[in-house]
């Protein structure tokens, strides 16, 4: 696959992300001009979550780069496999809190931590319809 391909792939899903970030940001605005705070605070969540997922890109194509991949042809699928371990990782004491949550019946943490898990999951897909095709 071309660099500049690759390129465009991760710049389009990056404008996805960035996009949904901004529409999460009016969300919040919206919803705190209506003095729904509670819930302003639940899509504040959702919104650090694509943040948290923008820098871990920034991070795995920055590592993929440092170790020489750049120009190798199967870059997309190495940036793929980094990506969603990143995910993955940052995920996990996510899943083990709402393990706890729902064993102990802290309802505001199961909540959370189910925003975090269902936003995780969303980015996740986008991601890999975004790059659909880019390690062939």
């Amino acid at each position: 696959m071309e660099v500049l391909n690759r390129c465009t792939e991760i710049a389009n899903y990056r404008k996805l992300m960035e996009e949904e970030k901004e529409r999460i940001t009016s969300r919040v605005n919206h919803l705190q001009k209506d003095n729904r705070e509670d819930e302003a605070v639940f899509e504040k969540i959702r919104l650090n979550v694509y943040n948290i997922f923008l820098s871990c890109l920034q991070v795995s194509i920055t590592k993929l780069d440092k170790g020489g991949a750049a120009d190798d042809l199967s870059y997309m699928t190495q940036l793929k496999t980094e990506y969603l371990a990143c995910i993955e990782r940052i995920s996990e004491p996510w899943k083990e809190k709402l393990s706890f949550a729902e064993n102990h019946e802290i309802t505001e943490d199961k909540i959370i931590e189910t925003i975090k898990l269902e936003t995780a999951g969303t980015i996740k897909t986008l991601f890999l319809y975004s790059i659909e095709g880019a390690d062939q």
